[in-house]
């Protein structure tokens, strides 16, 4: 039984100096590297204004330490999913400075020296982190999370996987900057004294080389890359290495869950949350296809409004998902689709869930994201087709006219999209999510209107 670190009370936390806490390749940081990184930031940042501050620095390691020197100096830190100019901007109106991979017009030399009161580390109660999430409904919206959450999450996931990582690694293809991969990949791993890797995997066709030690690992991913696994690759030290996979961000069909399982000899765990709730379930669909609640979980699905109760969310009472389920046995459910994407076109009112999932009936497409693209709700679709479908301007007319004449089986004609795109992929983002902003940038307002 691993007794876990506090992060308020992590530098003063008992713990060898030789243990392994990151790892690079063949390179180790140990914990006595770790605290001794900590506290050199710390001695940096406490000349700095206490306050919020926006960090973004692209090894984990460094990011840790200065996460943990943040707090330990009483600061809240927004986490940056990227440093690009609307980033920047959104930030500025928000935190004290930046620190990390930040434009140099941003770097601590330019921050306004206020005067600096004394250090007071967070408590569990603290607000310790916010971050920004669109899910799928455009403009970006923060979400707030105490300090106490982030160890409570930890803490659901040890007790329910804790039996399946003894002795592991950690391996990651979602950054650090994203909850998800901030709570799976590195504060987990940290809390309960197992290594976390200092740089994420960007491309599977790395596997073999981060796998090349033989130690048992845990890989953290999506299905953005689970759907997409890359054939010619050695496999042996994969499977040497391969304890279990986690996915998160969608679920994984049942075929790519199949397959990923094949691929890598493990069983592949998904995991069903969100940024405002944390993780509130999981499955492995080898044993069953239902979701079960992580430990101290409660749901609800009172009149067909789907509730959660959890030890790790901002929200003390029951909390409201956007998802539709039914309940089965012993308090798993099955997802039955989101209940918030409901559009109305010339009046009548369509489920956008409803039509992604009869274009994705036929053959030739793998996926499909419906939006509004004008201020009359017109409709047009992003389709994502199969490999072996050659895309030329014939047939992408031709394949326009199927879906059309296959959603007119259900669908009246005002609601059949007006616009398409095809694509060998989706556009996504580093946490493999499709968003909004991303397919609104494909259908241009000027052309909408015609």
């Amino acid at each position: 039984m691993i007794t876990p670190l506090k992060l308020e009370e992590i530098l003063t936390s008992s713990r060898e100096e030789c243990e392994i806490v990151a790892s690079q390749g063949s390179k180790k940081f140990l914990w006595g590297d770790f605290t001794h990184n900590c506290r050199h930031y710390i001695q940096h940042f406490n000349e700095l204004p206490r306050g919020a501050w926006a960090l973004h620095n692209s090894d984990a390691y460094e990011f840790a330490c200065q996460l943990i020197a943040m707090w330990q100096l009483g600061n809240t830190v927004y986490l940056a999913a990227d440093t690009q100019a609307v980033s920047v901007q959104r930030l500025e109106k928000k935190v004290v400075g930046f620190i990390g991979d930040f434009p140099k017009h941003n770097n601590l030399s330019t921050i306004k020296q206020n005067p600096v009161q004394s250090a007071k580390p967070l408590n569990r109660q603290d607000i310790a982190m916010v971050i920004f999430t669109s899910g799928s409904s455009g403009e970006p919206s923060e979400v707030a999370i105490r300090l106490g959450q982030l160890e409570t999450e930890a803490a659901a996931l040890e007790t329910q996987f804790g039996h399946l990582v003894q002795g592991c690694s950690f391996a990651s293809t979602v950054s650090h900057q994203h909850l998800y991969g901030l709570t799976f990949s590195l504060l987990w791993p940290l809390l309960y004294k197992r290594e976390f890797p200092c740089q994420r995997v960007h491309y599977l066709d790395e596997l073999p080389s981060v796998f090349e030690h033989n130690k048992k690992t845990i890989l953290v991913s999506t299905p953005s890359h689970l759907s997409r696994l890359p054939p010619n690759v050695d496999k042996n030290s994969i499977h040497r290495s391969s304890q279990i996979v986690i996915s998160s961000t969608a679920a994984l069909s049942a075929q790519d869950s199949a397959t990923a399982r094949d691929y890598f000899q493990a069983e592949i765990i998904e995991i069903y949350g969100s940024s405002e709730t944390g993780a509130i379930a999981w499955r492995n669909q080898a044993k069953q296809a239902l979701w079960t609640p992580l430990p101290g979980v409660k749901i609800s699905n009172d009149d067909e409004q789907f509730k959660i109760k959890s030890p790790h969310s901002f929200e003390a009472d029951w909390q409201s998902v956007n998802d539709r389920i039914e309940l089965a046995e012993a308090n798993k459910f099955k997802l039955i689709g989101r209940s918030d994407r409901v559009a109305k076109v010339e009046g009548i009112r369509v489920s956008l869930n409803a039509i992604e999932s009869r274009i994705c009936e036929l053959d030739s497409i793998t996926r499909a994201k419906v939006i509004s693209i004008n201020s009359t709700g017109g409709l047009g679709a992003a389709i994502e087709i199969k490999p072996s479908v050659i895309l030329n301007s014939q047939s992408r007319r031709a394949l326009a006219e199927q879906i059309k004449k296959h959603l007119l089986k259900e669908f009246v004609l005002p609601v059949i999209p007006k616009k398409w795109r095809f694509m060998e992929r989706l556009p996504e983002d580093k946490q493999g999510k499709v968003r909004i902003s991303d397919l609104e940038s494909l259908f241009p307002r000027k052309e909408s209107k015609q």
